[in-house]
């Protein structure tokens, strides 16, 4: 397993100059990118610090492509399978959420149908 946490945290202190010196000094026509910049490196932080163990990604994409196989093939239209797979694809986007706004899931405590 690799450390992280000195690439999250590069990330975080490039990310707190760019918001806290540089954003301020910016033209008003370039913030926006700018903020936008800053909220890249905050998602790549995340990604950093959760996706730590190259096994057990394998094994989520692995997962992920098992899915969608099942489900192009038209295996889990209805009943369990049906409700398994919405489970399934609520946990990930839940997950996807975490990483790319995690603020979001704070005003929002849960997705509609959980």
């Amino acid at each position: 397993m690799l450390d992280n946490t000195r690439g999250e945290r590069l990330l975080e202190t490039a990310r707190d100059v760019l918001r806290d010196e540089l954003l301020p000094a910016l033209p008003a026509h370039q913030r926006h990118a700018a903020l936008m910049v800053a909220h890249a490196m905050a998602i790549a932080a995340r990604e950093l610090n959760r996706c730590d163990d190259a096994g057990l990604n394998e094994a989520r994409a692995a997962k992920d492509r098992q899915l969608c196989a099942s489900i192009r093939a038209g295996g889990v239209d209805a009943g369990t399978a049906a409700a398994q797979v919405h489970a399934e694809l609520l946990a990930s986007t839940r997950a996807r959420v975490e990483l790319s706004n995690p603020k979001f899931l704070q005003k929002k405590p849960s997705f509609r149908g959980e």
